[in-house]
């Protein structure tokens, strides 16, 4: 997912970046006995650090759904941005959620979750809405809502499957654009 959202931000023109997370200890009680697999899945990819966050122009944020919420990775990632919040570092930059859940549930919740924690930065808040024709599509089984683009990870077939990437693709332009559009007029 998080590729797709990529690839629909530098079709908007813009660069994308994509990094995680840190682990918390907890990972492998949380993931599994596939963890050290899961893991080794984005080792290649770049850690976040809170402090590098001023520096960007937007953010797409992924997340698994854990219990209806974002993971807890995610949260403690977030309640390491305290000083940016006073400092009001992150104020106006766009910000858009994206999720994937095994069994389909929880994805709402899980993005309504980091909305209140990014809107408390005073982050603009960029969904999925309408902008791609799949969100409608009720002929295909998908993960997304109008709150942002996701899948049913666990769900038959290709996953994420094709209406699913096209929905990530779409909210990732979506955000590349308003945060040009922010950064020409702000």
């Amino acid at each position: 997912m998080a590729g797709a959202v990529a690839e629909g931000v530098r079709a908007a023109g813009a660069t994308a970046e994509i990094r995680q997370v840190p682990e918390i200890a907890e990972a492998p009680f949380i993931q599994g006995p596939n963890h050290a697999r899961a893991a080794a899945a984005f080792a290649d990819l770049p850690l976040a650090r809170p402090e590098d966050l001023p520096a960007y122009d937007g953010f797409a944020i992924g997340t698994p759904v854990h219990f209806g919420t974002m993971s807890g990775a995610l949260r403690v990632f977030f309640d390491r941005t305290g000083k940016l919040w006073m400092e009001g570092a992150l104020i106006g930059k766009p910000a858009t959620v994206f999720t994937a859940a095994g069994s389909g549930g929880g994805r709402e919740s899980a993005i309504l979750s980091l909305w209140s924690l990014l809107g408390v930065h005073g982050m603009t808040l960029i969904p999925l809405g309408m902008r791609s024709k799949a969100i409608a599509d009720l002929s295909v089984a998908h993960g997304a809502s109008p709150l942002g683009a996701g899948t049913v990870a666990a769900g038959p077939g290709e996953r994420p499957s094709p209406a699913e990437i096209e929905m990530a693709r779409v909210q990732g332009a979506a955000v590349a654009k308003i945060a040009a559009a922010l950064k020409r007029h702000g």
